[in-house]
């Protein structure tokens, strides 16, 4: 009846010429009423006298990106089950920061705190084959007669790993930190350092010389092309590097950010770098100790001399005391687990013509491993919160998962035996099958009405396919944060029912997903929760 009032003398308002009868047939204290209403209506807006019901939207594009995960990946058509992870147990040391893979496919693993080289073979079985005397194996290769090789830091010495587990020093640089080691076609293995930023070609006999002296502190990457060019990203300015197989260098491209710390290709020579900008905690670098064998001045080849037994080189030389902490491969630049990064950090494309752009951006995390696998299909992981993404050959970027460890470190495809991933902060080496976990959960981000309010539907938009399962649940409360004055749980929803949480400001829902077949999963696309704040 009030509204009715209200719009019978709005129309008055504006007809003016009805006004004079309607005063006549009703009193003048009633028409000033009537005006006054009136003028509250104009200065209010009709919200103080009617409230309409609103929706929270919320899917990939908006929303789903800002709740919480668990064996659930995040898709831009919308959220499903993430592939079933594998952990393999033994890695004891805190960092696993490198893999590599011999022909064969036994997987090798770089360890530290101690230094310690273990092989993983293709029907699960890990043993440890070498424990060094150094703090980090920073860097692995694997030739194709199956010899390991292991870079260590802080000492700049190179391991060679008989197929038998036995271990001699094959080369000594006299660099701190050698973060990574590449073989090329005819054997030459390439070793990228630091403090010095220089990029060393390593003979079969352990022949070292200077390939390039970059103006960088840290070579940190290394990978090839079809053609022999070497590509390599440093820091502290952001800078890759394409090297002709004789040596001509140029810079292929100089990014924003200081540090580009990982590279990958695929099978149509595109490049793709990591970046790892941000603010971090500096470590003191450590002196290096007095080299076990003498080494010529670059840029002349510098012999090593015959291998050396690793125990007697160890017995010889007496070691100084080294600092526990991890000055290793981004390791002075990995902040204390939970501190944000204040830059965003990105994934670069650079096409074989030089074109670049950037396909994906991490907001609060360091970029540390890229791998792309026979399909092209390129897999990221970050840290400090360890998420692993994938990138399929359209674009298309999913984020598969993320784990408690601190960060993920490297990468490894494998084939039919899907991925491998090693991680920091806790060590550990993961495989991630191809087939899809049977059960996750997603936590919405907390939705605000800004008013107390009734709560109506619940609806969503889904694919679900025979043998797979979705189901909602609402809590509610009057905090920002759920806690225990929050609402439990409500009884999980069907498809357009009503929501059963108490009247209150704020809401949440959690979606549950299941699948009783391994190569099958729900995709849930869109949810909309209609809610009526009180008047």
């Amino acid at each position: 009846m009030k509204i009715t009032v209200i719009t019978k003398v709005t129309a008055l308002h504006q007809g003016g010429t009805e006004l004079a009868p309607f005063i006549e047939g009703h009193g003048m204290i009633r028409a000033i009423l009537y005006l006054l209403a009136i003028l509250v209506s104009s200065l209010w807006g009709d919200q103080t006298l009617a409230v309409s019901t609103l929706t929270f939207n919320q899917s990939s594009s908006s929303g789903f990106e800002e709740g919480k995960k668990n064996n659930v990946s995040l898709l831009s058509t919308g959220i499903r089950l993430s592939p079933k992870i594998e952990p393999v147990e033994g890695i004891k040391e805190p960092y696993a920061w490198c893999l590599a893979k011999d022909p064969q496919d036994n997987i090798y693993i770089g360890t530290g705190d101690p230094g310690s080289v273990y092989k993983l073979s293709p029907y699960g079985e890990l043993v440890l084959i070498y424990k060094s005397s150094e703090l980090y194996i920073q860097s692995l290769a694997v030739s194709p007669t199956g010899y390991v090789y292991a870079g260590t830091s802080p000492r700049g010495t190179i391991y060679k790993i008989s197929p038998e587990r036995e271990a001699t020093v094959f080369c000594n640089l006299p660099d701190l930190y050698i973060w990574d080691l590449l073989f090329d076609t005819k054997g030459n293995l390439y070793a990228a350092t630091g403090p010095k930023g220089i990029i060393y070609k390593v003979s079969e006999e352990g022949t070292a010389s200077v390939f390039f002296a970059s103006s960088q502190a840290n070579i940190l990457d290394l990978v090839l092309d079809k053609d022999g060019h070497l590509y390599a990203c440093s820091e502290p300015d952001g800078i890759i590097y394409k090297i002709a197989p004789e040596g001509n260098t140029f810079v292929l491209y100089d990014a924003e950010e200081n540090e580009v710390h990982c590279l990958a290709i695929d099978h149509q020579g595109n490049l793709y770098a990591g970046t790892a900008a941000g603010a971090r905690p500096q470590i003191p670098i450590v002196p290096p100790p007095p080299p076990a064998v003498s080494l010529a001045p670059p840029p002349h080849p510098q012999e090593v001399g015959p291998p050396v037994p690793a125990e007697r080189l160890q017995e010889e030389i007496i070691m100084p005391p080294l600092p526990r902490e991890p000055r290793v491969k981004g390791a002075e630049k990995l902040p204390p687990r939970g501190l944000a990064v204040k830059a965003p950090n990105f994934i670069y494309k650079i096409t074989p013509e030089g074109n670049v752009r950037r396909i994906l951006e991490v907001p609060q995390g360091f970029v540390f491993a890229l791998s792309t696998d026979e399909e092209d299909n390129i897999f990221v992981g970050t840290g400090n919160a360890a998420r692993l993404y994938k990138i399929d050959k359209e674009g298309e970027v999913s984020e598969l998962l993320e784990v408690q460890e601190s960060q993920i470190l490297s990468l490894l495809p494998l084939g039919s035996r899907g991925l491998f991933f090693s991680t920091g902060n806790k060590g550990g080496l993961f495989r991630l099958s191809k087939d899809y976990t049977p059960e996750g959960i997603f936590e919405s981000e907390t939705l605000d009405a800004r008013f107390n309010s009734h709560w109506g539907n619940i609806t969503w938009e889904a694919k679900v396919p025979e043998d797979t399962k979705i189901t909602l649940a609402t809590r509610t409360g009057n905090s920002k944060t759920p806690d225990n004055t929050w609402s439990q749980w409500s009884e999980e929803y069907t498809q357009g029912t009503k929501i059963l949480s108490p009247s209150a400001r704020f809401i949440q829902y959690r979606i549950s997903l299941s699948s009783s077949r391994a190569e099958a999963t729900p995709l849930l696309e869109r949810v909309s929760i209609a809610y009526l704040p009180r008047n």
